[in-house]
């Protein structure tokens, strides 16, 4: 089985954002957030495999501002941009001590945003969703759940304090999921620059045999 270090991980979610069609700006944030994830033994490759598998088949929606929950109509919020969102946001996104944000894809994906937001205002939060649950503090964060990775999530609550972490759900133990590193690569491949005669001219390339 091969391993990847955290630097290897982050490049190649950043390549495969940007093999989806993902801008340079998001495809740098896509890295980042699988790099932090696997960095707090999480499976960051995973959560973009999937979010981008669903990402490539349906057109996401930014967070829906004029709305209390992010949420169209129609459609599901991008967890990416979502994650965005939170962070501009900050401490103001949970005033009245939470949030419930509706019709998500790959809400783990916010998970680094609430650290940064725990940091800020001093206090653990709690994010939940059916089958998830997570305790973020400062220097620490404690999870659990078999739908960590679910690609959908009908609702999130991400709440100020520790009272709404579901202790019975964290020490359920779960085999993580298998990464669809097929996935990646192959999307990571678009981005490659196809061969022509003149890169092969110039040096690029494989080299021609004498």
């Amino acid at each position: 089985m091969t391993h990847y270090s955290l630097s290897e991980i982050r490049a190649l979610c950043i390549k495969a954002a940007r093999g989806a069609g993902f801008s340079w700006g998001l495809a740098e944030e896509a890295g980042a957030i699988a790099f932090w994830l696997e960095s707090q033994g999480l499976q960051g490759a995973t959560a973009i495999a999937r979010y981008l598998t669903v990402a490539t088949q349906e057109k996401l929606r930014l967070p829906n501002s004029k709305s209390p929950s992010w949420a169209w109509d129609d459609g599901y919020v991008c967890g990416l941009q979502a994650a965005s969102y939170l962070s501009d946001l900050g401490v103001i996104a949970l005033e009245d001590g939470g949030k419930s944000v509706d019709k998500i894809t790959m809400p783990v994906l916010m998970i680094p945003a609430c650290q940064r937001i725990s940091n800020m205002c001093g206090e653990a939060i709690c994010v939940n969703w059916q089958g998830a649950t997570f305790l973020i503090e400062s220097n620490k964060i404690v999870h659990g759940g078999s739908s960590i990775y679910t690609p959908k999530i009908s609702q999130v609550q991400i709440s100020l304090g520790r009272e709404n972490f579901q202790a019975d759900l964290a020490r359920h133990i779960v085999p993580p999921p298998v990464v669809d590193w097929d996935l990646l690569f192959k999307l990571e491949s678009k981005t490659y620059v196809p061969e022509s005669e003149r890169s092969r001219q110039s040096g690029a390339g494989e080299a021609a045999s004498s």
